[in-house]
């Protein structure tokens, strides 16, 4: 949640009067990262991320954990 806050914050304009010598590019990266980021999620991640197979090797019973 603070980092939301504060990516808010900082891509606010810093000055009233908006001209293209003043124009805060911030805004436009952190959408252009959060879209390509949406995009390779989409289109690669959530088949690559974890499969069901290496679910298994990665999880640890609890009773294995407690011994």
């Amino acid at each position: 949640m603070w980092v939301a806050i504060i990516v808010i914050l900082f891509v606010l304009p810093p000055v009233a009067d908006i001209t293209i010598d003043t124009f805060n590019y911030a805004p436009i990266a952190v959408v252009v990262v959060f879209l390509l980021a949406t995009v390779l999620w989409y289109t690669t991640g959530r088949r690559t991320f974890m499969t069901s197979a290496e679910q298994e090797h990665l999880t640890i019973d609890a009773d294995k954990l407690l011994n």
